[in-house]
């Protein structure tokens, strides 16, 4: 049995097929598979062979055992385990051996400072940060507290919420007497015991699932009706949680920290890289049970699924790997 094709992204694909008119014109250059060594005139061709390799992984690294799709991506890994790193970090203790790394690397430095103060430019990781250099360096007048970065009017105020922060402060308070947890307010004690060791329970209307309180009811309400209370400001989408908002308005603010160690091509989440890192990798996750094609996500497999067999089965014949 053949090994699973993998598919190369469509932008490569056209990128390489306008390539491969230049070349035809020249014929000068041959292009030549890194696994198996066969020619081709351009190098569309090459990239169209290429995907028949599939998931083959003949070349091995001795030291650490890791396998690789080409003898390139093999050298390049085995100089993890040989080669100096003379390239230094001025920020932190992290080597390189290639100062293209350490690039890639220094940019995430510039990008962790990405909140910057509008009086004198300079940058900080958190919001917190950037709140106490202003109220100390440029005079708001107000005080802050240095844990969370909250302003309150008054320093009585102030010093009555820091106490809040007091691993201390908050054992000494309200103690649940079925569980030993504590709490600051008393409200958040009665709440404790109402969602937790209450007899009593939110049951839903449509499914009869039993939750903990009325809020995660209200939540889980959202999944019967579709309803998405959480909009987009910028754009108008709305969202069920405002977690997904939040993680929304990251492609509206053109913020990009998640960095590629390879080509430094930079992303607003982590699974978008995580994604992305597969066609440097090869790797290829999710496998169609039904042609053994396989895909670097879950939903570049389904949309293979309902464009080719959905006349063959469901959606749920489709195998998943378990993936950590």
């Amino acid at each position: 049995m053949n090994a699973p094709e993998a598919e190369l992204p469509n932008e490569d694909l056209k990128s390489l097929n306008k390539k491969s008119v230049g070349d035809q014109r020249t014929k000068k250059s041959s292009y030549f598979c890194k696994v198996c060594a066969k020619n081709f005139p351009t190098a569309y061709k090459l990239a169209r062979h290429s995907v028949s390799h599939g998931n083959e992984r003949p070349y091995k690294c001795p030291t650490c055992q890791k396998s690789f799709k080409r003898s390139q991506e093999l050298k390049s890994h085995f100089k993890l385990h040989t080669e100096e790193r003379q390239y230094k970090c001025d920020l932190c203790p992290a080597t390189f051996y290639l100062p293209s790394r350490l690039r890639v690397h220094v940019n995430r430095h510039i990008a962790a400072y990405q909140f910057r103060c509008s009086k004198c430019d300079k940058g900080f990781h958190t919001t917190t940060e950037l709140k106490c250099h202003d109220s100390l360096h440029h005079g708001t007048g107000k005080h802050i507290c240095t844990v969370c970065g909250k302003l309150f009017p008054h320093n009585s105020a102030l010093e009555k919420h820091i106490r809040t922060h007091d691993p201390d402060f908050i054992v000494q308070k309200y103690k649940c007497n079925a569980c030993e947890k504590a709490f600051v307010h008393k409200s958040s004690l009665n709440i404790h015991k109402l969602t937790n060791h209450s007899e009593s329970s939110f049951i839903c209307d449509i499914c009869g699932r039993k939750l903990k309180s009325k809020a995660t009811l209200n939540w889980h309400l959202m999944t019967h009706t579709g309803e998405k209370s959480s909009e987009c400001e910028v754009c108008g989408k709305r969202f069920a949680k405002k977690a997904n908002l939040i993680v929304h308005k990251l492609t509206h603010s053109g913020e990009k920290l998640h960095v590629c160690d390879k080509c430094g091509r930079s992303f607003s989440q982590r699974c978008s890289l995580t994604i992305h890192e597969r066609y440097h990798t090869g790797e290829r996750p999710y496998t169609c049970t039904l042609c053994g094609k396989g895909f670097v996500s879950r939903s570049q497999m389904n949309t293979h699924i309902k464009s080719q067999h959905h006349n063959e089965t469901s959606q749920s014949s489709v195998m998943s790997p378990s993936i950590s």
